[in-house]
């Protein structure tokens, strides 16, 4: 095999994975760290660092404390809801210990731009998520 024949073939299998990665998804894999695609994610360190608490791909409802951050690694619109609603609390000082806040709610829209954090709240002690739920960009706390 020629000099020319093995540069003519590296030249085209560099093109090739230089299209896959130009059709990748705008969420993809490397952008979302350990978050898989269509599901939102709860960390218990700021910046999406530290333990991966809660990863869900559907409406839930519980108890997960300890949170920080998330990632909301929906699929954009048509494809389904891409924007969820998170439902938590988080604990304040209420003059003799720690004491969880009202409910609160939150849009969380998806992919790597509006990675955030949760309130901190008293001593740092993170958010506590009790209900995710899926919805479209058009619900009334997106900006619908």
């Amino acid at each position: 095999m020629t000099l020319r024949r093995i540069i003519s073939i590296a030249a085209a299998g560099a093109t090739a994975a230089a299209l896959g990665l130009a059709m990748a998804p705008a969420a993809s894999a490397d952008d979302a760290g350990d978050c898989n695609y269509r599901y939102v994610c709860f960390y218990s360190g700021s910046g999406l660092t530290g333990t991966l608490k809660l990863e869900k791909a559907g409406n839930w409802s519980g108890n997960v404390s300890g949170i920080r951050s998330f990632f909301n690694n929906g699929a954009p619109e048509p494809n389904g809801a891409d924007h969820v609603i998170v439902t938590y609390q988080y604990y304040t000082d209420s003059g003799s210990g720690p004491e969880l806040s009202s409910k609160q709610r939150k849009c969380l829209h998806y992919g790597r731009a509006d990675a955030g954090s949760m309130p901190g709240g008293w001593r740092n002690w993170g958010s506590v998520v009790t209900n995710i739920e899926w919805v479209n960009r058009w619900h009334s706390l997106c900006g619908g």
